[in-house]
């Protein structure tokens, strides 16, 4: 059966100068992954910002691929995420949310909360949400609304995306634009915590339905970048940022000790072809992560140790002019 469904993304944007509390000037900086929760057997954010919250009640569950314990189920009634303010997420120069949702049942036959950083008397300082009593993605800036017409399915997985650059709004059904709105003006920042499958204003409202991968970016990201999120499977990397770093890295893998699976992030600063490979102590090949051209980025993959044993590994990051080789411990 299908549904008819309105996308309300939410930011309540001052038209006034800012508080002498907010900071007066943003440097221009490419957008930055301030969160992402990956939902791969946790809830650790991946961002490398240590965002991590706090589960309340909500249960591991099947992920759009079919893997166990990779998505978040939430019953509709007293199931949420919470993350605490921190200065990461509260200061932007625009934003990106983004997030796949699978949608079992409407609280209150209406309403399907996805992201949201609000108070308990008003819609806060942004937030997404589904409504299903209209046809409509729509938009709702200081009560300006922005519509366009979409259709949604039950029982399927969706991936939504809002940015906006200070400017424009933009809105994005599986990696492609459905409806954009003009608005200028400066968030309204506030110190209340992140809520993800919850929102507060005046009504408590509860997804009843799964999630995975959120992510917020400090500002818009671009239709393209969307595009390949969007088109992400588990044998491919993690686009992170689409900055060009001054100099290729190797980083230490997050968490390090870990069980069963952790993350390494690495920069690529021009075009070439990439390894990534993972090596026990006598020099033995275990895996390979990565093996492809890549263009200039940062990038993260994750490694799943779940069949091998404690002990030491070591990973090695090859591309032309450059090789670094690091430690990982894996404690079962």
């Amino acid at each position: 059966m299908k549904n008819l469904i309105t996308i309300v993304c939410f930011l309540l944007i001052s038209k006034s100068s800012y508080s002498q509390n907010d900071p007066k000037n943003f440097e221009v900086l490419p957008p930055q992954l301030v969160l992402h929760l990956p939902f791969n057997g946790n809830a650790l954010d991946a961002s490398g910002y240590n965002n991590h919250p706090s589960i309340v009640n909500a249960s591991l569950t099947q992920d759009r691929f079919g893997f166990q314990n990779s998505a978040y189920k939430f019953n509709g009634v007293n199931n949420y995420i919470e993350i605490p303010n921190s200065s990461s997420l509260s200061y932007f120069q625009g934003i990106t949310l983004s997030t796949w949702v699978y949608i079992d049942q409407w609280y209150g036959n209406t309403f399907a909360p996805l992201i949201a950083k609000s108070t308990n008397s008003g819609y806060g300082m942004f937030g997404m949400m589904l409504l299903k009593n209209s046809e409509e993605l729509e938009v709702r800036l200081n009560g300006t609304l922005a519509n366009h017409n979409y259709t949604f399915f039950a029982n399927q997985w969706y991936f939504v995306t809002f940015t906006w650059d200070g400017f424009v709004c933009r809105y994005y059904v599986n990696g492609l634009q459905r409806g954009q709105r003009n608005f200028v003006g400066n968030f309204d920042w506030n110190n209340m915590p992140l809520r993800i499958g919850m929102d507060t204003p005046e009504i408590t409202e509860y997804l009843n339905g799964k999630l995975d991968d959120v992510r917020i970016y400090n500002d818009a990201v671009s239709a393209s970048f969307i595009d390949s999120l969007y088109h992400l499977n588990p044998t491919l990397i993690d686009p992170i940022s689409v900055e060009v770093p001054k100099s290729f890295s190797l980083f230490q893998n997050y968490p390090n000790p870990f069980n069963p699976s952790t993350y390494i992030r690495f920069d690529i600063q021009k075009q070439g072809f990439v390894k990534l490979k993972v090596f026990d102590l006598l020099g033995k090949e275990i895996k390979t992560l990565v093996n492809e051209s890549l263009q200039p980025g940062t990038y993260e993959t994750n490694f799943d140790a779940t069949d091998l044993t404690t002990g030491i590994y070591i990973y090695r990051l090859e591309t032309e002019g450059f090789s670094d080789t690091k430690r990982m411990v894996l404690i079962k």
